[in-house]
């Protein structure tokens, strides 16, 4: 498989949300890092760690609208559905494994996974599935 058949092809809509996206992981991560690091030296009280959590979680919040925003501008119909599947064989998939393992960890004593790995895992998981569905609808090799 070509490497163009990965990636999501260069349209406008492609091209605002690659620089939506990559403007705001700098954010999520910088406050992830700073958060968990002042925690860890500083024990403040419950207020500026509720404050803290709000923070780091507000570029997840902006990824969101930046995934919206796309699907709104994106002109190209097929590209749109193309993503939209693989935002719900992503969001089904990441579903399904979490209630599996939640059942495991209950029934079974499986260590527990703190939920804000749901969010990273997600996007993993649809690295996974864009390719795949895009490759459903690729034709014949010499075309």
């Amino acid at each position: 498989m070509k490497i163009e058949t990965l990636c999501m092809p260069r349209t406008k809509a492609v091209t605002r949300y690659n620089q939506r996206f990559f403007a705001t992981m700098p954010f999520y991560v910088g406050f992830l890092l700073g958060t968990v690091f002042f925690l860890k030296h500083h024990h403040p009280g419950q207020a500026i760690t509720v404050l803290l959590s709000i923070l780091t979680s507000l570029p997840i919040l902006a990824i969101i609208i930046i995934v919206g925003l796309y699907i709104k501008e994106e002109t190209d119909e097929f590209l749109r559905s193309v993503y939209l599947q693989a935002l719900l064989w992503t969001t089904g998939v990441t579903l399904a494994f979490s209630s599996v393992w939640g059942f495991l960890e209950m029934f079974d004593g499986l260590p527990h996974v703190p939920t804000f790995y749901t969010f990273p895992a997600f996007w993993f998981l649809f690295g996974l599935c864009y390719p795949l569905v895009y490759r459903q609808y690729r034709g014949a090799p010499d075309e």
